[in-house]
């Protein structure tokens, strides 16, 4: 539990990315392993923040740009790069619970 006036920061994969069909996954043992998603809108999330008092302090989110297009070259990746371009990847949510309870 978050005490009064404490902050809250969450950092997950973009829902639109996931929405776009983005996986998570990872390699163990030579295995590809996946995650399984659940999708919930920044809106969702911010709606909800705000039905438990607590406030959104900043959102920011990642898009995939030119600024990455290096990464994918060295990756022989492309054609993922310009898949994705555009997409936003990654988010971040700061919130901050009220100072006293209500």
């Amino acid at each position: 539990m978050t005490a009064p006036g404490g902050y809250i920061l969450i950092t997950d994969y973009h829902p639109a990315a996931l929405a776009k069909g983005a996986r998570r996954t990872f390699t163990h043992n030579d295995t590809v392993i996946g995650i399984k998603n659940y999708v919930h809108s920044i809106d969702n999330l911010t709606a909800t923040a705000k039905q438990l008092n607590v406030s959104v302090i900043r959102l920011t989110e990642k898009i995939i740009d030119d600024s990455m297009k290096p990464y994918y070259i060295k990756q022989h990746a492309v054609e993922t790069f310009n898949k994705w371009k555009g997409t936003p990847v990654i988010y971040g949510l700061l919130l901050k619970k009220a100072d006293v309870a209500v």
